[in-house]
């Protein structure tokens, strides 16, 4: 048997992990651009495009600012990594929100968000301080 050059077999094994999970993933970003694949192809968006994503077990639904809704087959934790550095916020279990597009925050029993879409989300109650915090950054990077 030949000797294994031990530095050379880490390298290989990191770039068959890295070819493993690049052919597994089902999103990624391309120059600003998210791509999501679905069962009829891929669709090409920008994060600003998207209003909202919504779990519902192994499934995320997308709601984008043109009415159109998407299902993807990945959970919502996943797209919550690739999207939070493009201004959403998990402000629920459920519910993943981009800042740009939340229109009012409305206390009650159930605190809710609205979103430009008049759509009404539920904040956690865990989760409302920090998405204040996230709401007023928000505010202070726009102005």
């Amino acid at each position: 048997m030949k000797p294994v050059d031990e530095p050379e077999l880490v390298n290989a094994i990191k770039l068959a992990q890295q070819k493993i999970e690049n052919k597994g993933s089902r999103a990624r970003f391309a120059k600003d651009r998210l791509i999501l694949s679905n069962q009829q192809g891929m669709i090409f968006t920008h994060a600003a495009n998207i209003i909202r994503v919504e779990a519902d077990s192994n499934y995320s639904t997308f709601y984008f600012n043109d009415q159109q809704r998407q299902v993807i087959s990945r959970n919502v934790g996943y797209y919550e990594e690739l999207l939070v550095p493009h201004n959403f916020f998990r402000i629920h279990q459920k519910h993943l929100v981009n800042l740009s597009h939340v229109k009012k925050f409305i206390k009650g029993d159930i605190d809710l968000v609205e979103m430009c879409d008049d759509s009404r989300v539920e904040v956690s109650r865990r989760r409302k301080g920090e998405f204040l915090q996230a709401m007023k950054a928000n505010e202070e990077q726009a102005s």
